[in-house]
């Protein structure tokens, strides 16, 4: 998931996923990995030192990420502007998992069904040796 986020930030930046992960504390590459941090942590349930560690970083600097974007998101009508573009640009992602979660709880409903029909026939099989037997004794 952090792949497909970091690839439409990148894009919608200017920038190579490469170039993300150099050392580079150029000002638009670390304002472009702090975008992807704070992308996400709202898009994913990833925990922060899972998506600090695709950067070679600890969950500190994930937190601090998030917090300098959602900073600046409320100081600065330019920067909120290009965050609302890339999230228009993310819904994609959004509907993508959606449609993934929907599978598989489609999935977890179909094992439920056979599981359920399994039981239903062995009931019926049941209930027929219950008839036989009744249909013996009473002969």
């Amino acid at each position: 998931m952090i792949e497909k986020i970091e690839l439409i930030v990148c894009n919608g930046e200017g920038l190579e996923p490469y170039q993300i992960h150099t050392k580079s504390r150029e000002q638009k590459l670390c304002e472009t990995r702090h975008k992807i941090m704070y992308f996400a942590r709202i898009m994913t349930r990833l925990p922060l030192r899972e998506i600090a560690g695709y950067f070679g970083q600890d969950h500190a600097t994930a937190m601090h990420s998030t917090k300098v974007v959602q900073n600046m998101i409320d100081t600065d009508g330019a920067y909120r502007a290009n965050i609302k573009m890339h999230e228009i640009n993310l819904s994609a992602i959004k509907i993508d998992r959606m449609i993934s979660d929907g599978a598989i709880k489609l999935s977890e409903l179909e094992v439920g069904m056979l599981n359920l029909e399994q039981k239903i026939t062995t009931l019926r099989s049941i209930m027929e040796n219950i008839k036989t037997e009744l249909t013996k004794l009473n002969n």
